[in-house]
């Protein structure tokens, strides 16, 4: 086999992988450390024991609602403690937890409720509107509503009623509507018990992705996939400590925000920090006030905290670990954020994670004290990286980029309700193991440290050459004059594409004809003469995905209708 990627020898921790649910992780966990804080919440702190209470007389409302093993229970809610209970709950009863997005369309929502079969959903008041026609075409068997202020603290509660609370309508009532409260007093008439048995295999979440093809799918995640995460974050981090703060950035339907910065917290005995505000105002108020010992963040969250005030003069030396994943993170942007911990006492530097939804997230990450430069880190313990040629199971050399393919504990079980799509991504490799293909272009070093690329599918061709527009934008971000830039290949009469630069400027220049000649001057210095873009256009800003990366998608819509309003 030689120099293969995936057979560097590399010390190795063994995890135990135990076979139990999700919520008897919590549980166990929970009678080890009752009083400590599981969740804190706009000024108020459940505790363990508290927490877990209110589980169980959830998962005993749905049993007596009839909900049993195998049934899903769609989740639409922001990073609220109910949408937490209502996870733990679903798990202890053996039924799935479908986790959509809120701020999903009305036509997504009915397919995920479709997709999944739910006989149930939980989803706040302000969102009732978008699932009301859902409830009178009976589409959906239940909705559970609750109010994001519920469960906040008795000096934050009023403030909210007085301010956004004020625009949220009431909602009518209804057969199949319950309000949470009236849900919880529905669990005091159960009488029976959760004789079910829950295997480790089977699936307890189902998360939203595009996965390799861009066609929406429900990824299918398992109580071990959940569990072996929280094993592995706990062997990377070995500062990691009970009762620990960690704030996450992400929503809980969002595999990082789950994974990371729920799951893993609370099965280790630690603290979610919630927050149902994405603003760095938000964010940086939750660091001065909350302190968290952990930051789970996306790369424009970083840059986002770096434009705030609010963390001027305060002090991060409470920090144990930043971490950044979901996009690619800029170097430069990893740079400025190290320096503005360092100027605030911190000893910690961002370390970066890469994972795809299929292994619910990070699944590589920077080992400590251990950066190297370009690198994404490496592969979890017992979790295993191989690069193989695009479109085959062959093993490429070290140094040589591949498709990046994962084979280890939180891999998905499979995509619900399509196994052709399943098939194609998950497959059996030469050496019997079952590996997921991630569609993703990366690299290995003889070390074992791993270099993403960017998405095989993200892919110009112009000209008979094959350009990959995450490349073009690194070399992009360098420009002394770019805050932000997006490379599409947009529709060409010619070359069938073109490749074009979108720019946002740093805040400190205004947009000229020399500034973009001085960006083109600087793209043909540092470029391949066929990947140079032909056109540059200066934006304000760019959409984002929920998730917090450039909408590039939107882009190429937007120039797509500019071709076709040209002919």
């Amino acid at each position: 086999m030689g120099s293969k990627s995936s057979q560097k020898k590399t010390k190795k921790t063994k995890l135990k992988h135990l076979n139990r649910s999700m919520y008897s992780a919590v549980y166990e966990i929970s009678g080890k450390y009752p009083n400590n804080t599981a969740v804190e919440y706009h000024g108020r702190k459940i505790s363990y024991r508290e927490f877990m209470n209110t589980v169980l007389k959830c998962a005993a409302s749905l049993k007596q609602l009839g909900i049993r093993q195998s049934d899903s229970v769609t989740i639409c809610m922001p990073n609220v403690p109910q949408a937490i209970v209502m996870l733990y709950a679903v798990n202890r009863v053996g039924a799935v937890a479908n986790m959509i997005h809120p701020s999903s369309a009305e036509n997504e929502i009915e397919f995920y409720l479709r997709d999944s079969d739910s006989k149930a959903c939980l989803t706040t008041d302000e969102l009732f509107p978008k699932f009301k026609a859902f409830i009178e075409n009976d589409t959906l068997p239940l909705l559970i509503t609750t109010g994001v202020s519920e469960m906040m603290g008795t000096l934050r509660k009023p403030v909210y009623h007085f301010t956004e609370g004020r625009f949220i309508d009431v909602i009518p009532m209804h057969e199949k509507v319950m309000d949470w409260e009236d849900f919880l007093r529905e669990g005091e008439h159960y009488g029976g018990d959760y004789a079910e048995t829950i295997k480790s295999d089977d699936i307890a979440v189902i998360l939203y992705s595009g996965g390799t093809s861009g066609q929406i799918k429900g990824i299918g995640l398992t109580n071990r996939n959940f569990n072996s995460l929280a094993e592995q974050f706990f062997a990377v981090n070995t500062a990691f400590a009970h009762g620990d703060k960690v704030l996450s950035s992400m929503g809980i339907s969002h595999g990082y925000g789950l994974g990371i910065g729920i799951h893993s917290v609370l099965a280790l005995g630690g603290r979610c920090i919630l927050t149902t505000n994405d603003s760095a105002e938000s964010f940086a108020k939750c660091i001065k006030n909350s302190k968290p010992n952990y930051i789970a963040a996306v790369p424009s969250m970083l840059d986002r905290l770096l434009r705030t005030p609010l963390l001027d003069s305060v002090n991060l030396k409470f920090l144990k670990g930043v971490f950044c994943s979901s996009d690619k993170l800029p170097a430069e942007l990893k740079n400025r954020f190290n320096y503005f911990l360092k100027e605030r006492y911190s000893d910690v530097t961002v370390r970066e994670g890469y994972g795809t939804t299929e292994c619910i997230t990070i699944s590589c990450f920077t080992p400590e004290n251990e950066q190297r430069k370009g690198s994404i880190g490496k592969p979890l313990p017992d979790t295993r990286y191989a690069i193989v040629k695009t479109g085959t199971t062959d093993e490429c050399e070290f140094g040589e980029f591949g498709e990046i393919c994962i084979s280890g504990p939180t891999v998905m079980k499979c995509y619900v309700n399509n196994s052709v799509e399943t098939a194609d991504i998950l497959r059996i490799h030469p050496d019997g193991r079952r590996w997921l293909h991630t569609g993703d272009l990366g690299k290995m070093d003889s070390d074992g440290y791993v270099y993403f690329d960017q998405r095989i599918k993200r892919m110009i061709i112009t000209n008979g050459y094959n350009v990959y527009p995450s490349q073009l934008e690194s070399v992009i971000n360098k420009c002394r004059y770019v805050e932000l830039n997006c490379v599409i290949g947009v529709p060409d009469r010619k070359e069938g594409q073109r490749v074009k630069a979108f720019v946002q400027l740093k805040k400190e220049y205004e947009k000229s004809e020399d500034l973009k000649e001085r960006i083109a001057l600087y793209c043909r210095q540092n470029m391949s003469d066929y990947a140079i873009p032909k056109e540059i256009e200066f934006v304000d800003s760019f959409p984002k995905t929920f998730t917090g990366r450039i909408a590039y998608k939107e882009m190429m819509k937007l120039e797509q209708q500019r071709f076709e309003e040209d002919i």
